[in-house]
This record gives structure tokens, C-alpha cells and sequence, in this order.
């Protein structure tokens, strides 16, 4: 699954979601399954913003899209954050 953010009709940001966390191989899978043996994760692999739009805006978008169809699949939304931001 993967989510495209739109100013008009020009794609803006990107996020690539995961449902299969297999794919994903930095994540250590046994602590979602111990943590959330029933529920599906979603996990936001990394997000690319245009640096002409503002990120919080986007964020906001993202979980506007991403919560209720988490909430609907009883899914846990998963991401990581880096510690640094060299850009």
C-alpha cells in the first residue's frame, strides 16, 4: 500500500505502508506479535516530502487518510523517527 499526497494534481509527498512486515527487514517482528498478537500493523516505511510544502500539513493529511482506516481494521500504525535530520 502506498500513500501519494496531491497539491492540485502534482504529487507532493510519498509513503510507502507495510502490512506484510517480512518485507520490511530492519524490524524486529516479534515485538509487534508479542505486543499485538490480533491486531494487523500498518507501518509507515518513510515519508518524502517536496521541500515546497510544509511538512506538518502533510503529516496532517497522512493520519486524516491513515486513522480511520486503521481504526475500521483495528490495525496499529507503526513508524520510526530518525534522530538526526541531516537535510
Amino acid at each position: 500500500m502506498t500513500w501519494v499526497a496531491y497539491s492540485g494534481s502534482r504529487a507532493v509527498a510519498i509513503c510507502p505502508i507495510a502490512t506484510d512486515l517480512s518485507v520490511i527487514t530492519w524490524l524486529n517482528q516479534d515485538f509487534f506479535a508479542d505486543r499485538y498478537p490480533d491486531r494487523p500493523i500498518r507501518y509507515l516505511a518513510f515519508l518524502v516530502v517536496d521541500s515546497s510544502m510544509r511538512l506538518a500539513r502533510v503529516i496532517q493529511s497522512i493520519a486524516g487518510g491513515l486513522i480511520p482506516e486503521a481504526r475500521a481494521a483495528n490495525a496499529v500504525l507503526a513508524f520510526d523517527t530518525s534522530t538526526s535530520n541531516n537535510g
